[in-house]
Parts: C-alpha cells; sequence; structure tokens
C-alpha cells in the first residue's frame, strides 16, 4: 500500500455526525453525514457533507473503516 498522503488541512471543519448514510450508483459510491437536533421520531437530519468515492478509494476506506472499528471494539467494547 502507499505512503499516507501529507493533508493540507488548512481549510478543513470538523462537524460532529450522528447520521450516516451511503449509495451505490455507477461505479462510485456516495457518502452522506448529517446530524439530528433532536431525538424525535421524524426528526430531519441536516446534511453536513456528502463524499463521492470511485470504487477503488471506497474499497480502501470499507477496509480502513471496519480495521479501526474492530480496534474501537476490542478496546471498549461493542456499540450499538
Amino acid at each position: 500500500m502507499a505512503d499516507a498522503p501529507r493533508w493540507d488541512d488548512s481549510r478543513a471543519e470538523t462537524s460532529a455526525c450522528d447520521v450516516a448514510t451511503a449509495a451505490s450508483s455507477g461505479g462510485e459510491v456516495l457518502l452522506s453525514f448529517g446530524a439530528v437536533a433532536r431525538a424525535e421520531a421524524g426528526a430531519q437530519a441536516r446534511l453536513l457533507k456528502r463524499i463521492r468515492l470511485d470504487a477503488t478509494a471506497a474499497r480502501h476506506f470499507q477496509e480502513l473503516l471496519a480495521t479501526l472499528v474492530r480496534q474501537h471494539d476490542a478496546r471498549r467494547g461493542q456499540t450499538e
């Protein structure tokens, strides 16, 4: 695997997300991240960021995320 890139984070923003969805279409994966202001049934989520990944990047992200979740669960126990 290639070395990790050096990130220019001068314009980066951080958001707390409690909602995430994914969809696949035409060789790409679309990730949507958002937040729900209230914990009421039917509350609308505010979309914070939408990210489009090509298939190769999506596979890499899937492997990376699975590894991170396994490590988290090993340290703190599985959460729902």
